[in-house]
């Protein structure tokens, strides 16, 4: 009985092994958040709002800028260092109201200086905020006009598009 309780003893001590989680062996993604704003427009595509929602904006001489946000999640390794997002603008097929707006002129680019800058993503983050950017244009200026600015996420040197259904953002905005 002694010498059963015994083998009984040390093979549970020899049976308990240490399991540690693993971790994550894969890329970095980048993606933009997904919640109920997010259009399921004609084309069938997943287009996200600005975050918290905003359903337009109004630029006028007295209004000539205005700024919405958009979250963008990462998906993937913890990085310490700054990460980049690169953002271009595409012309939505299924438009037939709205204006496209120019870089430049009815919005600060994905390529200026200001936007680069905004489209880093600090070390240790999961996600960030951000901007779109519309401008007044003042040659415009007394003719309503409305805008439609469609961009879309494009692989970087940090980050890939995560999944492609959450890769386009939509803002609407006019002025007077």
């Amino acid at each position: 009985m002694k010498r059963a309780l015994i083998i009984v003893i040390v093979s549970v001590f020899i049976s308990c092994t240490t399991q540690l989680p693993g971790t994550y062996k894969g890329g970095n993604y980048v993606q933009f958040f997904f919640d109920y704003q997010v259009i399921l427009n004609l084309s069938r595509e997943y287009i996200s709002s600005p975050y918290p929602y905003a359903p337009y904006v109004s630029l006028s001489e007295m209004n000539q800028q205005d700024t919405v946000y958009f979250r963008l999640h990462i998906a993937g390794e913890v990085s310490k260092e700054p990460r980049h997002v690169r953002l271009i603008q595409y012309k939505d097929t299924t438009n037939t109201w709205a204006l496209y707006p120019q870089a430049g002129v009815n919005y600060i680019g994905f390529d200026d200086p200001i936007m680069l800058e905004a489209l880093t993503i600090p070390g240790d983050s999961a996600y960030i905020n951000i901007p779109i950017v519309v401008k007044y244009d003042p040659a415009s200026a007394g003719t309503y006009q409305s805008f439609q600015l469609d961009f879309q996420l494009i692989d970087s040197e940090d980050l890939e598009v995560g999944e492609q259904f959450l890769s386009k953002g939509r803002f609407s905005f006019y002025q007077n």
